[in-house]
């Protein structure tokens, strides 16, 4: 397996890029995030929730000027903020912008340009549908599984916090859990976060499930005793497969604020049998497995928690850190309370190619939804700090 610095190359053929998030995050099971109490949320009244149609203008930091990329109408009214910003800071991003999201048009668009290659967020059941890959779409399906994912692990003789997993809410009659220590019950399909849930008893479980769709698969999972998550990013291409980075997850408290690197957690040996796997059975593109990182006098030890078959939030600030030639970088997410880019002045901020050091806007298409993602890019951790607090006090 080799690894890569940059997926893309000067010269090389231009891509059909769609990274529309919604087939990613599907229909949901739990009665709580419906409009109405005894409806389930489908994909696109999800998606509104937690505000992610934004997200698909992530991908503009990373295309290159032949690329061909489909954005959704609403963004719109921001591009002409955010294609100024990009050139400020030395982004050479696409020129020819769909403004339409849709697959049927990314399907139509790759007969049109035969030569190039395709890329989405999540090959799910929307781009399968105009895009046909059967393996692809099958591997996808699977690995989106966290129980599936966790029998892998199992089968492979990778290491796991102990699980116990469920195709049904009938099967917990015969469960033996021992909720003397911290148990997580997380839902085997789930999107930023929801459907994983801390649990003291079997009551607890069963109260929490009986607003979940029957037939949902979900596990048990013991806590893993650690507040340090990383990621091991994977690309496949027509070349094969390529390591691409190991990321870490940055928190505050128990909750997920964005990612950093690079970092020095070597996780190929527990993380490579099952990218191996992936590439095998049919997977394109970016993937990240995610991995807990258990500090001990002894050196640090890791365990398997899940896959994200697709590109991950580390993905693009990462490669528009390696683009942009940055030592160091740490992505986050802010609320706001803008409906538009231009309240943002960043001045001295943006991104300095000689100092190797400022702000990048990665998540602009957010901003519709009052938040907005961006990276700080640095020499070294005291620097990017600096530059963080400078920025904080912007917004």
């Amino acid at each position: 397996m080799s690894e890569v610095l940059n997926h893309r190359t000067d010269g090389e053929i231009g891509m059909v890029i769609n990274h529309e998030v919604t087939d990613a995050v599907g229909d949901y099971p739990i009665r709580e995030v419906s409009k109405e109490s005894n409806e389930y949320a489908d994909s696109e009244e999800l998606s509104e929730k937690l505000g992610v149609r934004g997200h698909a203008s992530r991908v503009f930091c990373i295309t290159h000027k032949e690329d061909v990329v489909q954005f959704n109408q609403a963004l719109k009214g921001l591009y002409p903020w955010i294609s100024s910003h990009y050139r400020e800071v030395g982004l050479e991003v696409a020129g020819s912008i769909i403004w339409n999201d849709s697959f049927v048009t990314t399907g139509n668009l790759l007969k049109n340009f035969r030569d190039y290659g395709l890329s989405v967020f999540f090959f799910g059941d929307k781009a399968h549908e105009s895009i046909p890959n059967d393996s692809w779409h099958q591997i996808v399906k699977e690995m989106n599984e966290k129980n599936d994912f966790i029998i892998l692990c199992q089968k492979l003789g990778l290491a796991i916090p102990k699980t116990t997993c469920f195709n049904s809410r009938a099967e917990l009659d015969n469960a033996n859990i021992d909720f003397s220590k911290k148990q997580w019950l997380k839902l085997s399909k789930s999107i930023s976060g929801m459907g994983s849930e801390t649990v003291k008893s079997m009551d607890e479980v069963c109260r929490y499930l009986e607003n979940v769709k029957d037939g949902c698969r979900f596990q048990i999972q013991e806590d893993a005793g650690t507040d340090v998550f990383a990621s091991a990013q994977y690309y496949i291409s027509d070349a094969g497969l390529s390591f691409v980075a190991t990321t870490e997850q940055i928190l505050d408290g128990a909750i997920y604020k964005g990612n950093r690197g690079p970092v020095s957690y070597d996780l190929r040996p527990i993380t490579d049998p099952v990218a191996n796997y992936m590439y095998k059975n049919g997977m394109r593109g970016y993937f990240g497995i995610d991995v807990a990182v258990i500090k001990t006098n002894n050196g640090n030890q890791y365990k398997m928690l899940e896959c994200n078959p697709r590109y991950t939030g580390a993905s693009y600030p990462l490669l528009v850190a390696r683009r942009l030639g940055a030592r160091n970088w740490n992505s986050m997410s802010y609320d706001i309370n803008h409906s538009s880019l231009d309240f943002l002045d960043l001045s001295e901020l943006a991104y300095d190619r000689t100092k190797k050091n400022g702000v990048v806007v990665i998540n602009w298409g957010s901003v519709l939804y009052g938040s907005i993602g961006v990276v700080f890019l640095g020499n070294n951790e005291e620097e990017i700090l600096r530059i963080k607090e400078k920025f904080e006090k912007l917004i």
